[in-house]
């Protein structure tokens, strides 16, 4: 999680505050938070929740649109994996849009044009990728990606949908898109 943090690009620093849902991480990530916040050298806010039980990619997911759009804080929420997916880098392509009124602004895998930021695994990646094309043919769309988890949510937006009644499973942001 460090390597995430301190990898978010310094030009956002004033832009953003860092919310982390630790889902019951096994690998001591609740006390790399603890000490990440207590000796925080960021001049942009970092709060954390540690959950009491593991509840999924899109339990945490749903836990915290939920609970930001409760709150009525920001404008817009982007997430990143605390495996690193998706490089903090990427935030940058996402800077444009901050200020629009776009609702979603959906990232998409590349191997091509990311050569040294796409960690998706290979076989994977080629069956998103096969799954994107059959969803489009089905949908008459062409997005380039349905299971990209680098997604920039409006919470105007985010505050339209029932949350609690979106899937559990992986694909909460095609649910979403």
């Amino acid at each position: 999680i460090e390597n995430l943090i301190n990898n978010i690009p310094l030009f956002l620093y004033s832009y953003i505050e860092c919310l982390i849902i630790d889902n019951c991480s096994s690998d001591g990530t609740g006390d790399r938070l603890k000490h990440l916040i207590n000796n925080s050298q960021y001049s942009f806010k970092i709060s954390a929740f540690i959950l009491p039980k593991n509840i999924g990619y899109a339990g945490s997911q749903k836990f915290a649109y939920k609970m930001l759009s409760n709150l009525n804080i920001g404008q817009k929420v982007v997430m990143l994996h605390g495996d690193g997916q998706y490089h903090p880098d990427l935030l940058l392509k996402l800077y444009p849009y901050f200020n629009k009124d776009n609702a979603i602004v959906y990232g998409f895998r590349s191997k091509s044009l990311y050569k040294r930021k796409e960690e998706t695994p290979i076989l994977t990646y080629v069956v998103i990728k096969i799954l994107n094309y059959v969803e489009n043919l089905i949908t008459g769309l062409n997005n380039l990606e349905w299971h990209s988890g680098f997604v920039m949510y409006s919470f105007k937006y985010l505050r339209k949908l029932p949350i609690k009644n979106l899937t559990n499973s992986r694909h909460i942001d095609g649910e979403i898109l």
